[in-house]
């Protein structure tokens, strides 16, 4: 601005405003450029329907890069409305995992590689395709962080990394009713 003080690009603000909401638009060619971004929004919303697919979704709860209650939740929730509870998605959290498999001292000690659940999940989902299987229930799997000093930590082992199972305890399960998803603590 001419003054010195800072617009934080208002100008910028209010062109994005009047592109998304058409009837704000100040000319015609505004408009015609309004009509075009709202046709781009729309062909990225989803209404989460998955049209009976079956899908399987493994995500760390200690993910900080895409956090489950902005991703992965919401997306269970979603199509749980969408297709009105007859859905063939799985959704599996992973207690003291996140997005970064590292072995980065304070990453060893602290979090399990996520990493180690995804060839289980493909093995499901194969089994699931090819010879008819059900996937798991949804569920929270909860794993043992090794311990130990920064660059130090134990060898993983099973009892720290639990399998996916078929039929979770009561406790693990992941409920969704009406979209609303409970995951158990």
């Amino acid at each position: 601005m001419p003054d010195g003080a800072p617009d934080y690009n208002l100008d910028g603000e209010l062109c994005a405003y009047r592109l998304a909401l058409p009837g704000k638009a100040a000319n015609s060619g505004e408009r015609a450029w309004a009509r075009r971004v709202g046709r781009g929004l729309d062909a990225t919303r989803r209404n989460g329907d998955l049209h009976g697919k079956p899908a399987l979704i493994v995500h760390g709860r200690d993910d900080t890069r895409v956090p489950v209650n902005h991703s992965s939740r919401p997306c269970l929730g979603l199509n749980s409305r969408a297709e009105h509870g007859r859905s063939a998605l799985s959704y599996v959290e992973i207690t003291n995992a996140h997005h970064s498999d590292s072995t980065a001292p304070g990453y060893d000690n602290r979090y399990v590689p996520l990493g180690f659940y995804f060839p289980q999940a493909l093995d499901l989902m194969w089994a699931r395709l090819t010879e008819g299987r059900a996937l798991p229930p949804s569920q929270v799997v909860r794993t043992v962080p090794r311990g130990g000093e920064p660059g130090h930590a134990p060898v993983l082992t099973r009892a720290d990394v639990p399998p996916l199972s078929a039929s979770p305890a009561p406790g693990d399960r992941i409920r969704v009713r009406s979209g609303a998803v409970q995951v158990p603590g």
